[in-house]
């Protein structure tokens, strides 16, 4: 202070004088409501922060006296169709690369868990995959709740239980007779 020096840190241990820390305290709480109202598993805790990051980045701002952060950065008009396509946890279907014919199906089931900003073009999307628990990027994606456009491969109908085929008599389990 006294040569009057720009460089500044904030005291140990008193995250308050960090302007920072506000904004990072709002994105752990946007990313915890996102896990809780969606009932997501822990284990996606950082696609969450991650999820929170760019809608705050895309969502008006206060402190920019009503200015959009990537708008600030960037200078362009943001485009917020992605936003638009599919809410977190939101179970969706991606097309798989290639399937077999006829015994696979073309898609597998996933959920939504972000919008890729660097790969494919605006309208790629972050997929963790229900399988393998790994993050894919695919832009063919549609949604699986929707009643209109089910898989009837890949979801059971109503009432339907997981049973194996019965080929014969003998396949009958003895309890069921």
């Amino acid at each position: 202070r006294t040569l009057c020096i720009s460089s500044w840190q904030s005291e140990a241990h008193q995250q308050h004088q960090n302007p920072c820390e506000r904004r990072y305290q709002t994105i752990k709480r946007m990313a915890n409501t996102l896990l809780d109202r969606t009932a997501s598993p822990a284990y996606t805790w950082l696609l969450s922060l991650m999820y929170a990051c760019y809608v705050l980045n895309f969502t008006v701002s206060a402190a920019l006296n009503g200015g959009i952060p990537i708008q600030r950065a960037t200078g362009s008009t943001p485009d917020i169709s992605p936003l638009l396509r599919f809410r977190w946890w939101e179970p969706v279907y991606y097309k798989l690369d290639d399937s077999d014919f006829p015994s696979e199906s073309r898609e597998r089931k996933g959920h939504f868990v972000g919008i890729s900003e660097t790969v494919g073009h605006a309208m790629t999307y972050k997929i963790l995959t229900d399988d393998t628990h790994k993050v894919l990027h695919r832009s063919n994606v549609r949604s699986a709740v929707d009643r209109k456009a089910p898989n009837l491969s890949m979801d059971l109908l109503d009432g339907e239980s997981v049973n194996p085929t019965i080929k014969s008599r003998h396949d009958v389990p003895p309890d069921s007779k």
